[in-house]
């Protein structure tokens, strides 16, 4: 995806165009800096005065804040091709995860940020989430914060998340009896760009890559 437009940094003004989440792409102007922002995740871009530019990393959003983001902490354990399970942090661009079915999806890229806010747990579990990802329930998807999943992923029709619920995971059908949350003042949180389907195994729950 492209964001595109004009930055005036003190005297000097250029035009800007940057690729983010999936791709490392160059901020190209004289001098400053500019954001390349693209939904609610900003890439803060220095550009030297002699020109040239710098890349935008490819993975990292330079702030997540609830909330504006949909992702899982480093410790989310996610169910790979072969049967393993690796935290999400280790998992790698070109891997395969399983997704519901059978499915095998390819990893087109990680994400990663910083972030601040609240984070939920599910019947007992550690903070594990925040609150705009979305899971897999009998009646659909459904999300601890809706409005914030819908705005993220508003091609998915996403209703609240609610004990009594019925999640699907990796070992069939689990009732949501317990919701947990706390409000997380500094970590870091990620997320997988899928091919396919684009669902995966997170701790067990099946999960969009939004």
């Amino acid at each position: 995806m492209n964001c595109a437009g004009t930055w005036s940094v003190g005297a000097c003004t250029h035009s800007v165009a940057c690729w983010g989440q999936a791709a490392a792409g160059v901020c190209h102007g004289g001098c400053g800096s500019c954001n390349c922002t693209r939904k609610y995740h900003t890439f803060v871009v220095t550009t030297p005065a002699s020109g040239g530019g710098t890349a935008c990393p490819a993975n990292y959003y330079s702030a997540c804040t609830a909330p504006t983001c949909s992702c899982f902490t480093r410790e989310t354990f996610i169910l790979m091709a072969d049967g393993a399970l690796k935290p999400i942090d280790e998992v790698k661009k070109g891997e395969k995860v399983q997704a519901p079915g059978g499915i095998l999806n390819t990893v087109i890229d990680t994400r990663v940020a910083p972030y601040t806010g609240v984070q939920y747990s599910i019947n007992g579990s550690e903070l594990f989430v925040t609150g705009g990802h979305p899971f897999k329930t009998k009646d659909g998807w459904k999300a601890f914060e809706a409005e914030v999943a819908h705005n993220l992923n508003p091609t998915l029709n996403i209703t609240q998340l609610e004990v009594g619920d019925i999640l699907l995971t990796d070992a069939g059908e689990v009732e949501l009896v317990e919701i947990g949350s706390g409000e997380v003042t500094s970590g870091t949180v990620y997320n997988l760009h899928l091919s396919g389907t684009q669902e995966y195994y997170a701790d067990g729950f099946v999960v969009h890559n939004k």
